[in-house]
């Protein structure tokens, strides 16, 4: 897998939405590519302190219930 690819698939992979043989690849690129590690790193922190709804919306959800 490229660069290129790790990129066009980053936002997939971050959410979890690739396939088993898909993330392997993009996980194995990154562990040997210290340009995408660092880039997947940085996008990883962004959306977890922009977006930390996960949780807090389990928590809204448990309680409206």
């Amino acid at each position: 897998m490229s660069c290129i690819e790790v990129m066009r698939k980053l936002t997939d992979y971050l959410q979890g939405n690739l396939e088993s043989p898909e993330a392997v690849a993009v996980r194995g690129h990154v562990a040997r590519c210290r340009q995408c590690r660092l880039v997947v790193h940085s996008a990883s922190e962004t959306l977890r302190t922009y977006f930390p709804a996960d949780e807090e919306a389990r928590a809204i959800e448990s309680h409206a219930a």
